[in-house]
């Protein structure tokens, strides 16, 4: 199972375990927290919420990674949501 786009940070912590709060901005439906998930290698994933809903996520030398982002992957909202920052 992987992170995607709208999730809750309680499915992703089902999926990754507790994540450390690395930056925390706004109130309520506006609130941005970004988590960070770190490997002893160095590894790390990044996840950032706003409204408890996975908006963005990065990766940095994680072994098994696909690439194919395509913006006909995400819902219309979340295109907008990017238009407006």
């Amino acid at each position: 199972m992987q992170i995607e786009i709208g999730m809750t940070y309680e499915q992703v912590k089902t999926i990754l375990g507790e994540g450390t709060e690395e930056s925390s901005t706004g109130d309520g439906d506006t609130k941005t927290i970004t988590y960070r998930w770190k490997n002893s290698d160095g590894s790390n994933l990044s996840v950032t919420l706003q409204g408890d809903r996975v908006m963005n996520k990065t990766q940095t030398f994680l072994q098994s990674m696909d690439a194919k982002v395509t913006m006909d992957k995400y819902p219309i909202s979340i295109k907008i949501d990017f238009l407006l920052f």
